[in-house]
């Protein structure tokens, strides 16, 4: 499992080139191969660096603003799995009451929205699992 990921700006042109970090769409389907925190923790560290474009590995190049709507998403998802967990929702429940509508507009919501609440329950579950703790 890739843990962190590395990310790299290059000057002088002030481009955070983010690799799979980051992209200007949903991330990819059920968030194979992320560590969700890890990726979450990166994105914060990077966004205090002074850069002004971002340049993903799967994505559109954009903007410093479009990689701080990628974090928040990751974050609004890591907190909306999370409040399901605690309320004792299954996993299809949550996939049927989480939204995110603030994120429509990202490439391949409607397809992968599912597949990504899927992808940060797992990645829960293994949290969990590591501290000795059950749903």
């Amino acid at each position: 499992m890739l843990q962190g990921r590395k990310q790299s700006i290059a000057r002088p042109e002030a481009v955070a080139a983010v690799g799979d970090s980051a992209g200007l769409s949903m991330p990819w389907k059920e968030l194979y191969y992320y560590d969700l925190d890890s990726m979450i923790q990166s994105l914060h560290k990077l966004l205090r660096y002074d850069f002004k474009m971002v340049a993903p590995g799967h994505s559109v190049v954009g903007n410093k603003q479009d990689l701080r709507e990628c974090y928040q998403y990751l974050v609004d998802l890591r907190v909306a799995v999370l409040k399901g967990m605690n309320q004792g929702l299954t996993l299809q429940q949550m996939q049927e009451r989480i939204q995110l509508k603030k994120y429509r507009h990202f490439a391949k919501y409607n397809e992968w929205l599912n597949m990504n609440i899927k992808g940060a329950y797992q990645a829960m579950e293994r949290a969990l699992e590591r501290f000795g703790q059950t749903k």
